[in-house]
């Protein structure tokens, strides 16, 4: 934790740590809030519009979206439960996954005119993990900034990283939440999985953005919390999957989704298209 603190203060980043007291006072605690009738708990991240999924979109809300679709899902090779978060997921899957959940809670009641679920921007998942807004044509910042601040390796048992740096239990995905929520409440940022966002990637509509490590992710350029990578929207990859956000006040569930921006090349630590990056 010292470690941890020095280098944030640093950085002059906010403070990305769990409170050493269970019982102490959250930061988050005064947030807005949101729980759907799957059990996604949603959290307002100060300068967005949105509600942010406390954690990556599950095996089990996603197993629910195939149930009434009939939506082809091929499960990975490795052992998860629901609690687990879903892979082999494209950003075609997860733009589905949202208009599904849409037009179930606004049939249902749960979501009040103008409310929609989807995919984070690249800017809104920039304002989750704690970065502060920068131009998408900026680029990554010129010292390595990673979730829990500026130095490396990463601490113990902070995320679910690759099995080479040893810093984590799980060789595969962790359930969602095992590890301690960051300043805004929300779990898993830095690791588990990559997650699809709405935006198209250097201008390319084929290609879409990804943000975050995943559990396959060793190096410090993976780990960067500004890192950002693109790939085929109709790729399946087992350490890739989404988180969702809620968006109150669009005039209708299909304008929820704002126009997309494209992300700047500059930004990409990987832009090897030719290949599934894991």
């Amino acid at each position: 934790m010292k470690r941890f603190l020095a280098a944030a203060l640093l950085a002059g980043l906010p403070l990305l740590a769990p409170s050493a007291r269970a019982d102490a006072p959250k930061p988050w605690d005064s947030a807005a809030t949101h729980k759907n009738s799957l059990g996604m708990k949603f959290r307002e991240v100060p300068g967005t519009p949105v509600l942010v999924s406390v954690w990556e979109t599950r095996v089990s809300d996603y197993a629910a979206f195939v149930r009434a679709t009939g939506r082809h899902w091929e499960k990975p090779d490795f052992a998860q439960t629901g609690t687990h978060p879903v892979v082999n997921v494209s950003w075609e899957d997860a733009m589905l996954f949202c208009r599904w959940l849409t037009d179930k809670e606004a049939q249902s009641g749960k979501l009040q005119p103008g409310e929609a679920y989807r995919l984070p921007t690249s800017a809104e998942w920039d304002a989750a993990v704690g970065l502060p807004s920068r131009p998408a044509a900026s680029g990554p910042a010129s010292a390595p900034v990673f979730p829990w601040g500026v130095s490396w390796p990463p601490p113990l048992q902070l995320e679910n990283y690759g099995e080479k740096l040893g810093v984590d239990r799980f060789p595969q995905t962790a359930p969602v939440g095992s590890f301690a929520a960051n300043a805004h409440g929300l779990h898993d940022l830095g690791g588990n999985v990559r997650e699809w966002c709405l935006d198209s990637f250097s201008g390319s509509e084929n290609l879409r953005v990804l943000r975050g490590a995943s559990w396959r992710m060793n190096s410090a350029g993976d780990l960067r919390a500004d890192a950002a990578v693109g790939n085929a929207s109709d790729l399946r990859f087992p350490s890739y999957g989404f988180r969702c956000v809620l968006e109150r006040g669009a005039s209708s569930p299909a304008a929820a989704a704002p126009p997309v921006q494209p992300v700047d090349a500059a930004v990409a630590v990987q832009t090897d298209h030719a290949r599934p990056q894991p």
